[in-house]
């Protein structure tokens, strides 16, 4: 008996990493969703890090800057997320600390979470407009960080003087309107 109970907590607190087979999977985890990328780390993603380990459910992890697409699946981006996933439908977990989290994913806890909605099931993972999404999102992610590159490497004052060529266009224009004889008269 005491042998079982090890078995079960070995597997029960096991990380693995979600792939998208585990999306059509029956079972039961969680899915910890996070970001992480070099240069930048999330520290409520470090802090959660460390009590996936001590969970009752297995949990899968998905670095969202790693994997956009997948992701992408959930369609959160708040960092961290939990969704539980159980027999192919999603309970997004909102844990204000680690104490909470434990409470939600002790038992059966989680149950008491709305899941997303029968109505809403056009948002779930699977759906198809789900999955058109997420091939259109990992472009929008390429766009933005190619636009951050551009942005940090070209001189601030030249940026500068863009900007202020444009706000000094606009209110030429507000001016322009306002001074034009009025066609009425």
């Amino acid at each position: 008996m005491l042998l079982l109970n090890f078995l079960l907590a070995l597997v029960a607190c096991q990380v693995e990493v979600l792939n998208q087979k585990d999306l059509a999977a029956d079972s039961t985890f969680l899915v910890f969703l996070y970001y992480e990328r070099p240069n930048f780390n999330c520290p409520a993603c470090k802090h959660y890090m460390h009590v996936l380990e001590e969970l009752e459910v297995p949990v899968k992890t998905c670095n969202f800057a790693e994997d956009i697409r997948l992701g992408s699946r959930f369609l959160r981006y708040s960092f961290p997320a939990f969704i539980l996933r159980n027999n192919k439908r999603s309970y997004i977990l909102d844990p204000v600390n680690r104490d909470e989290l434990l409470h939600l994913t002790t038992g059966e806890r989680w149950r008491e979470v709305k899941e997303v909605k029968r109505v809403l099931s056009a948002l779930e993972v699977d759906s198809l407009i789900v999955r058109l999404f997420c091939v259109i999102n990992p472009i929008i992610f390429a766009v933005i960080r190619n636009l951050y590159f551009i942005v940090d490497n070209i001189p601030e004052k030249l940026i500068a003087f863009f900007v202020v060529c444009i706000i000094t266009y606009l209110i030429y224009s507000i001016f322009e309107i306002f001074m034009e004889p009025d066609p009425k008269l």
